[in-house]
């Protein structure tokens, strides 16, 4: 069994092995048209009842919520069991900020997913006001995971 100390560093590790990118505009949940196809653009889409939405870059008019994106695209050889909940909980309490997470499978036909992190990416939100201290405290993890 893994222990806290063991989880944290495999999960820094992880970190710093993943390839992290900022997505450098703000994003918005926008409507999808009722049987359109999402743009290519889009991130994900979501439905609430009948309703869909999209998440997709918008300008800076964009008079909605805005939400800073970054991803994660994890090395197979790592697993990233608990990196979720380890990366929202640290987040909180160093950058003083809630997330969004939304995860999907690589473009790559890697079969076993329940094995490590074979073709696994998370996308990471946060509100756009909360940008540089969401993105510098992933930097300084990253850099924590480096030094590791």
């Amino acid at each position: 069994m893994e222990t806290q100390d063991q989880m944290h560093l495999r999960l820094l590790c992880l970190t710093a092995a993943s390839r992290f990118t900022v997505l450098p505009q703000d994003h918005g949940w926008l409507p999808l048209a009722a049987g359109a196809a999402p743009d290519a653009m889009a991130i994900a889409c979501v439905r609430d009842g009948t309703k869909w939405n999209q998440l997709l870059p918008v300008p800076p008019s964009h008079a909605g919520p805005r939400m800073c994106v970054v991803s994660f695209h994890f090395p197979a050889h790592i697993s990233g069991a608990g990196f979720i909940a380890w990366m929202a909980a640290w987040l909180k309490r160093e950058a003083d900020t809630g997330v969004v997470v939304i995860g999907g499978k690589d473009e790559n036909g890697s079969d076993g997913l329940d094995q490590g992190s074979f073709g696994v990416f998370d996308y990471w939100c946060c509100d756009a006001a909360n940008r540089e201290r969401f993105v510098l405290a992933i930097e300084g993890l990253v850099a924590q995971g480096r030094a590791a």
